[in-house]
């Protein structure tokens, strides 16, 4: 049940239930959070590599640190670059860190940070965008974590901030407690060797300074428990493998895990340790004499010499030989004083013939840098094989001076022996009290005999070494990045990294989730533990039987095919009730037509023999511009049991059909067809926002899209309509798309010349007036995770056409994402659960009723500015033109706000340049609910008219912009401001508000 039940009325009165769940929850909210905190400036910090102070007088002491001059370390962090800090706890406890940051882009918006050397790949935080130095929480991608939680103890304790992207800015860090520990700590246990390199085995030796704790240890990468192996000496370790120590004992709580990595190094090369004026020198290349470079001697051409392109001629060569087959990267000691003597090309054994471009780490005094590629996002990796090889400097920037470098394996990847390959593992998501049997599986080309290892596995959970099966009972709720690794005993290793959800039980303070949607395993994320079950009702829910319907499908009607000819020349000849199997495996560059039709009783029905028997195995297409056509006409089908990836336009398009309403069935486009159980990936990147995943053309009717997946794509499902008005039906009726998952889209090549708007779904793309034919779309049911890109559009939802049913979803999204009623009549969007994702609308006589909008959850990075706004409309600003239609007689009824950063709800702003009033709309019996910003705005300016916009545009309507909103109703609203948050503009319009709190 809901905390606080509203029932939209249009007659004033408003009952109000409150249950004793709802006063306890209030009493929490109400009770004070006591905090202490250690401040740093971010300049007194111990700095390395490439961080540096700037100067900013907006900067708190007028001094802030970024690294300008070095690079991007988007993939791992590089501790050479990075700024150190020490805190002196004096009270043991939990703590977050809080930094003021400036990040005014997509490309400068993120750090690492480790607390005391942890985690070892460090968090990933991403910076709050703002263009003033604001507080923002240190938070985590993976493992998901928002704020990060640290438990300290007391002492000093070091927070390390790397470079991740390079002119992000910090300017001062904050140490904040959160709650006290009543009780003392044991001090964390120290592993001696800390982890590192081996060549045959190593003995490792665990203490701790608490007198009488005893210390429990795995190998095996999972959490140290009182179950574990308790240390009683030293112990030898002869493979690859993470060690965690832990200490406990009584009237302690238990220590800080410490954890190191241990690797078996195989003989990797010889003579690849090098002084630069050690190797052969031709042209300006010359030896050099600087008491600060390493042996007292550099080389590089002198300043003055002249810059050059790529020329063999100015160049020095190194010889190696490697007895390792594997991939290397060069790290290198390098003086680089300007832009101008910051550069040089790089070639191994004479390739690539335009050498790798180095832009070296500007610097006056000699610092490693790795060399890295200026088209690559990090390190460059030179695969090598066993054997001699050659590497050359060659001169483009003079002045530029290398000092020593080091040729270092990343990886063994041959000498005879060839890594294992462990499958790829699904992410999980159980509650706490469930017991776990998961396996793993891998394969090894030369059958040997392998062991599995894991790390960051809830507590109480192992892992079987010989059979990688993984069993237990979870014990604590919460997010876990769970990594497992095989290893083959000749140093061949591959690992899998998977997020593990532990939900509350239904009886440690959620509701039971009886009545969740039927979703594929990887709904199961931490915020969907806040999905109360009103919001997933139990619903008419008919999953695809394949094994049903192949049994009821004669022998005689059945064809199996293995090939794209094949399966064309299938639906060549397919007939109604006729069943069209493909063998399991990969098809390339398959492009089909469906011109045949079924019949209402008898589809057509196309999926995998896998499928259809009951047996494991999937088929993919993958591949070619298009899977599949619907010529006009071609109707009722089954499509389904499929796995569609890498098309580079799109998968299905169903063609337009033309008709009148008097005359709907002539020239039809497809019609009753089903798209069920499939799985999108990596689709559209040739096209972009031109296409969609699915094209569902105007006049095709009866379109359903059920219980797929959606992940990596470049573009969505896009039902049609033409925008025509009048007796043309220029729309797609009876549509429906229900209970699938949309995963985030692609993220990475994307092409400079296309459009990208990536979101879930889309209906476009003419002109929509309240005369214009509804397209009759219900999009129900289903999870859609919305996370921010350079490509994706805010509008998780697009709806652009006239009664678009919105219902019973769960959207998460991040930076401002929403359901878009952007050109609308007469729609709904009806009690959906949103995560930050707010609602925006544009049109008339539309519905927004019983949704629940939270702008943020407990463990993913989430700012939503406003949750439901209500803008005003008409021509856009000159660079668009296009017009917004009329908004009026809208009604936004019983919804819950909570946690935005600027408005719960807004109410009749202007919208980009778009300023005719709203009219005559009930804003009632909503639930708003925030610590900043304000609760519910209410523009009551007369706006200036604009009638120099777009004034030699055709389009829109006529007349001009300006003016007040009138006959805007607010009746029983409750509001509840904490923090610094207020009521807002519209409360002492509401003559049945309630408030409850200190800012009322």
């Amino acid at each position: 049940m809901r905390l606080l039940q509203w029932r939209s009325t249009m007659n004033g009165k408003n009952p109000l239930i409150i249950t004793y769940k709802m006063i306890a929850i209030l009493t929490l909210l109400l009770a004070p959070l006591a905090a202490i905190a250690m401040v740093v400036e971010a300049e007194d910090g111990q700095l390395f590599g490439s961080m540096a102070i700037g100067a900013d007088s907006n900067a708190s002491g007028g001094e802030y640190l970024d690294a300008i001059n070095g690079r991007n370390y988007s993939d791992a962090l590089n501790t050479a670059h990075r700024a150190e800090y020490s805190f002196n706890v004096t009270q043991a406890g939990t703590y977050k860190i809080v930094g003021n940051v400036h990040a005014t882009n997509n490309g400068s918006d993120s750090f690492w940070v480790q607390v005391d050397g942890l985690p070892s790949a460090g968090y990933k935080w991403a910076v709050e965008r703002n263009t003033i130095y604001s507080a923002d929480d240190v938070n985590s991608a993976s493992p998901r974590a928002d704020p990060v939680v640290v438990p300290l103890v007391a002492g000093v304790h070091t927070v390390t901030i790397f470079v991740r992207e390079k002119l992000t800015r910090l300017d001062k860090l904050e140490l904040v407690l959160l709650e006290a520990s009543s009780l003392p700590v044991v001090e964390t246990p120290t592993i001696s060797p800390n982890g590192g390199g081996f060549t045959s085995s190593v003995d490792v030796t665990l203490a701790t300074n608490t007198a009488g704790a005893v210390l429990y240890y795995t190998a095996d990468g999972s959490e140290p428990t009182t179950q574990s192996a308790q240390y009683g000496g030293p112990f030898t370790l002869a493979e690859d493998t993470t060690v965690m120590a832990k200490g406990f004992l009584g009237g302690y709580d238990p220590s800080i895990t410490s954890s190191a990595d241990f690797i078996v190094m195989p003989a990797a090369a010889t003579g690849l340790l090098f002084e630069a004026e050690d190797g052969q020198l031709f042209g300006s290349v010359a030896i050099g004499a600087d008491s600060g470079a390493s042996g007292g001697e550099y080389v590089g051409a002198p300043e003055g010499s002249g810059a050059h392109l790529l020329n063999s001629g100015n160049r020095a060569d190194y010889t190696f030989t490697t007895t390792q087959a594997g991939d290397y990267k060069i790290v290198a000691n390098v003086y680089s004083p300007n832009s101008g003597s910051d550069s040089f090309f790089v070639t191994i054994d004479g390739e690539p013939s335009v050498g790798y471009l180095w832009d070296t780490l500007r610097n006056t005094t000699y610092s490693e840098d790795e060399v890295a590629d200026r088209g690559d996002r990090g390190v460059t990796i030179f695969g090598l094989t066993q054997g001699a090889h050659t590497v050359s400097f060659h001169v483009r920037d003079d002045g530029t001076r290398l000092d020593k470098f080091e040729i270092v394996l990343v990886a063994a990847t041959g000498g005879g022996n060839t890594a294992p390959v462990l499958s790829t593992i699904a992410d999980q998501g159980e509650f706490s009290g469930d017991s776990v049997n998961l396996s793993v599986s891998a394969s090894d080309a030369d059958n040997d005999t392998l062991s599995f290892s894991a790390r960051g596995l809830p507590p109480q959970l192992g892992i079987d070494s010989g059979t990688g099966q993984m069993t237990g009972s979870l014990t604590v709720a919460g997010t876990y990045s769970v990594t497992i690794t095989v290893a083959d005993g000749n140093g061949g290793t591959d690992s899998k990294t998977f997020v593990w959800s532990v939900l509350p039980s239904a009886g440690s303070g959620f509701s039971a989730f009886d009545n969740v949607p039927v979703l594929p395993r990887q709904m199961n994320f931490p915020w969907f533990a806040d999905a109360m079950a009103q919001f997933t009702p139990a619903q008419p829910d008919d999953p695809m039987d394949w094994q049903d319907a192949y049994n009821n499908t004669p022998s005689s009607s059945r064809v199996i095919v293995a090939n794209c000819n094949e399966l064309q020349a299938a639906l060549d000849n397919a007939n109604p009730g006729g069943m069209i199997l493909i063998q399991s495996g990969q098809y390339n560059g398959c492009n089909v037509e469906f011109k045949r039709s079924g019949t209402a009783d008898q589809p057509i029905i196309l999926t995998s023999e896998a499928k259809a028997l009951g047996q494991s195995g999937d088929v993919t297409f993958s591949g070619g511009a298009r899977f599949g056509l619907f010529p006009r006409g071609a109707s009722y089908y089954i499509i389904g049991g499929l796995r569609f990836t890498n098309q580079s336009d799109l998968v299905f398009e169903l063609e337009n059909g033309s008709g009148t309403r008097a005359n709907p069935v002539y020239r039809n486009g497809s019609t009753d067809i089903r798209f069920t159980d499939n799985h999108f990936e990596g689709i559209g990147v040739n096209r972009g926002s031109g296409e969609g995943v699915i094209i569902v053309g105007v006049r095709s009717h009866r379109i359903r899209i059920d219980h797929s997946s959606f992940i990596s794509n470049y573009n969505h499902i896009r039902y049609v309509h033409s925008g025509n008005a009048g007796s043309l039906v220029s729309t797609s009726k009876d549509g429906r798309v229900d209970h699938n998952y949309f995963g985030p889209a692609a993220t990475s090549g994307f092409r400079s010349d296309v459009s990208y708007e990536i979101g879930a779904i889309q209906t476009c793309c003419g002109t929509v007036q309240e005369s214009s034919d509804p397209l009759t779309l219900t999009f129900e049911y289903n999870v859609v995770e919305h996370p921010n890109t350079p490509h994706t559009d805010p509008e998780a939802l697009e709806i652009k056409t006239n009664e678009f049913v919105t219902r019973h979803n769960i959207i998460w999204g991040d930076n401002d994402a929403v359901i878009g009623v952007r050109a609308s009549y007469n729609s709904t969007v009806d009690s959906n659960y949103l995560v930050g994702t707010g609602i925006s609308i544009h049109g008339s006589n539309n519905s927004i009723v019983d949704n629940y909008i939270d702008g943020h959850v407990e463990g993913r990075r989430v700012n939503l500015k406003q949750g439901i706004f209500l803008s005003r409309w008409g021509r856009r600003q000159p660079s668009n033109c296009t017009t917004l239609p009329i908004t009026a007689n809208n009604e936004i009824l019983g919804n819950t706000v909570i946690n935005t950063s600027q408005f719960g709800l807004r109410i009749g702003d202007c919208s980009f340049g778009a300023c005719r009033p709203i009219t005559d709309s009930l804003i009632a019996n909503n639930r708003i609910e925030s610590s900043v910003g304000r609760l519910l705005h209410f523009n009551t300016r007369n706006e200036p008219e604009r009638t120099d916009l777009c004034s030699g545009e055709s389009q829109g309507s006529p007349g001009n912009d300006g003016g007040r909103n009138t006959g805007i109703v607010f009746d029983g609203n409750m509001f509840y401001p904490r923090g610094s948050a207020s009521t807002g503009s519209a409360f002492g319009l509401d003559m049945n508000s309630i408030c409850l709190g200190g800012n009322c």
